[in-house]
């Protein structure tokens, strides 16, 4: 005996295999033993035929039911047996099984007309829903024939070059506009559905991916912009959309925010009259230290003797907090950009350039600046006094890292390069008195760091033991410099972490945020901390989670109880208003920015902000160091090779540059190996080749 039923709105069938008065057990005509229960609806069937012949007999039966007829002769939106709608359609008193197998198994393949239900009754569609149906039909014949206009048109473009046919140009201006908005600002093809469906197919039928795909097209019809500029202008479009985008993106030319002159008058104004008023630094001798071309001089330092037992460090910041007002123009910029952005062949500024001009510690002129002074104890380090100023500060040099490191020998941490080989031999010296450090001076040192080095080498050793003993980790990271020539030339250098002077810099610059935060914490003045912490991780490990907050927290991984940016205000935010906040405590004449909701608004956006800022400049890294390699095209670059989840990842020892590759693509066996390139794609920037 055959049966069928309705699973849901789906028909079954098959043959009753066995049955009681509770189930039936059932073949399937895809050879699946089923059980259903017995009072459920069902057709059963007795003929001597097999069920597929008599099956294929009723469907093709069922195929010369005319749907939309039936349910024209029916009240829209009604509900109706089997019986009704077999009367109904064959015109006759006696209706068989057969004849309701026929109307069931129509009424199921005729949607949008009818919909049925697992009992057997029959739904008659309303007329707004047969409405609905018809608006999406027709939506889907015309996007089905864009998308073969668009196909074709895409075969044309290669032959057609720059020339458009006679006939769609409009389509194909169309098209290609929406696809360089999609390249340039990742805009969804799935907007345009006709063309997300064109693409799709072209380039399954071509076996490359749909971002290829688009290029090639770009490309054939000559409006392909180059590598460079695409990545510039996304960047562009996404980090600094308030801006107006630049004619043209030249590598080499930075990038700084427009502002409205009468402002810029206003603060230049201002900084001139604070200047003639404010007392002068209590060190005489203060200077910078920076990479040579370094033009946000953010910082400076200066050491004095005050007595046999005491020397004064003093830490002078850049004072734009102090001048900027809440409500500019240019205030919003700042507030929107979040953090100046470096790429190996420009930079793109937080503040304008004349602000950066006034504002920067370049010697030999008076500018306002606000110090943190330490009173240190010469024998073990203590800080005795703390003093915060608002001050004109006239530095006597700009140094740079390279002068002071040629006059000196020793790493900040002895034989940090072993940590990874050797590690008890590196954490042996951290448990000695930081002055026992070897280091030497093998040089000429420039004025005035000659004077303050032998201070400042133990001093700084002495602040990271203090945060070492707090829980800060050990790190010896490997960074490359990559340096752009006007002409284009790359240069790419490995740069040397572990030296004195940077370590100088950097622990006295942790202290004063560190302080800073404190201050602004005990006194009650909102401001953006950093913080992270430590939480458990997965298998029972631990990781970090670091982030900006309105609430003072730990910083686990620079060992600070609390911590806040504030001491580079030319290229960040949270650093600009921190130091607005501290001019509570310094002198400053601004108001305090007592909002914390809107404070903790801008911290996230900065968060945001800064993810899109590194993102753009790991690829701008990538871009550049891939012009250095395809510059040396003799080379074979040494490499390592690791292995995870069938993906071989090739990591090159002398370039900041790193890409998967699949691991059955090449002979990939794991361990050093030399790099062969073949290949540069500067859009995906993707490199291709091989270990020999």
């Amino acid at each position: 005996m055959l049966i069928e039923w309705l699973d849901g709105s789906t028909l079954v069938r098959g043959t009753v295999k066995k049955e009681d008065k509770a189930k039936l057990q059932v073949i399937s005509l895809t050879g699946r033993t089923l059980s259903i229960k017995a009072g459920r609806f069902q057709l059963r069937h007795e003929t001597a035929t097999t069920a597929d012949d008599f099956f294929a007999a009723i469907d093709s039966e069922a195929a010369d039911v005319d749907g939309e007829l039936l349910h024209g002769a029916l009240d829209p939106g009604g509900t109706y047996s089997l019986h009704e709608l077999a009367a109904a359609w064959f015109s006759k008193e006696e209706i068989t099984n057969r004849d309701l197998s026929v109307l069931l198994a129509a009424c199921v393949d005729a949607a949008p007309w009818f919909k049925v239900d697992r009992s057997g009754k029959i739904s008659a569609a309303g007329l707004e829903e047969i409405k609905r149906w018809q608006q999406e039909t027709a939506a889907k014949e015309r996007r089905e024939a864009e998308c073969a206009a668009l196909g074709e048109l895409f075969q044309s473009i290669p032959a057609n070059g720059r020339s458009a046919p006679s006939e769609g140009e409009d389509l194909r201006t169309r098209a290609l506009d929406f696809l360089l908005i999609h390249l340039m600002e990742h805009k969804p093809l799935a907007d345009w559905p006709a063309l997300a469906d064109a693409v799709d197919r072209a380039a399954g039928k071509l076996g490359v991916d749909q971002g290829r795909f688009v290029r090639d097209l770009l490309a054939a019809a000559g409006c392909l912009p180059p590598a460079y500029t695409v990545h510039m202008e996304r960047f562009h479009r996404s980090f600094h959309r308030q801006s107006p985008l630049p004619d043209r993106f030249t590598p080499g030319r930075n990038i700084y925010p427009e502002a409205p002159s009468e402002e810029l008058d206003q603060i230049a104004a201002r900084v001139t009259d604070q200047v003639a008023r404010l007392p002068e630094p209590l060190n005489a001798k203060v200077f910078s230290v920076d990479d040579a071309t370094t033009e946000e001089i953010d910082d400076a330092l200066s050491v004095e003797t005050v007595d046999e037992e005491h020397f004064r460090v003093g830490v002078h910041i850049a004072a734009p907090g102090l001048f900027i007002p809440e409500e500019s123009r240019i205030h919003a910029a700042a507030c929107a950009r979040a953090t100046t952005v470096y790429q190996p062949d420009l930079k793109w500024t937080m503040l304008p350039a004349e602000l950066i001009e006034l504002f920067s510690l370049k010697a030999g002129r008076a500018v306002p600046a606000v110090a943190t002074y330490y009173t240190f104890a010469k024998e073990n380090f203590e800080i005795v006094k703390t003093e915060i100023r608002f001050e004109a500060l006239t530095v006597a040099a700009n140094l740079s890292y390279s002068a002071i490191e040629s006059a000196l020998e020793g790493g900040f941490i002895p034989e940090l390069e072993l940590l990874d080989s050797e590690p008890d031999r590196v954490m042996a010296w951290l448990e000695k008195d930081p002055r026992d450090f070897p280091w030497a001076k093998v040089g000429a040192l420039p004025a005035p760091a000659d004077e303050a080095i032998d201070l400042l080498v133990p001093l700084a050793r002495h602040l990271f033991l203090a945060r070492r003993a707090e829980g800060s980790p050990l790190y010896n990271r490997r960074e490359f410099k990559i340096k752009v020539d006007a002409d284009g030339a790359v240069d790419i250098t490995e740069r040397r972490r572990n030296s004195l002077a940077e370590g100088i810099v950097s622990e006295l610059m942790i202290l004063t945020n560190n302080r800073n935060a404190a201050l602004l914490a005990e006194a009650g003045i909102p401001a953006i901390y950093r913080t992270q912490r430590v939480v458990g991780g997965i298998g029972g490990g631990t990781r970090t989670v670091a982030g900006l907050s309105i609430n003072p927290n730990e910083h686990a991984g620079l060992g600070a109880s609390f911590y806040c940016w504030s001491t580079s205000p030319l290229r960040r935010y949270a650093d600009l208003i921190n130091q607005r906040q501290l001019g509570a405590l310094a002198g400053g004449e601004l108001p305090v920015f007592n909002d914390e909701s809107e404070l903790l608004v801008r911290a996230k956006k900065m968060e945001f902000q800064s993810k899109a800022a590194n993102s753009h400049q790991r690829r701008l890294e990538r871009y550049w160091s891939m012009k250095y390699m395809e510059s040396r095209p003799d080379e074979d670059w040494p490499v390592y090779v690791g292995f995870r989840e069938n993906r071989a990842r090739v990591d090159f020892d002398t370039l900041p540059f790193s890409q998967t590759f699949p691991a059955g693509e090449g002979p990939y066996t794991g361990g050093a190996a030399l790099f062969h390139l073949e290949s540069f794609d500067y859009y995906d920037l993707k490199v291709g080749g091989s270990p020999k």
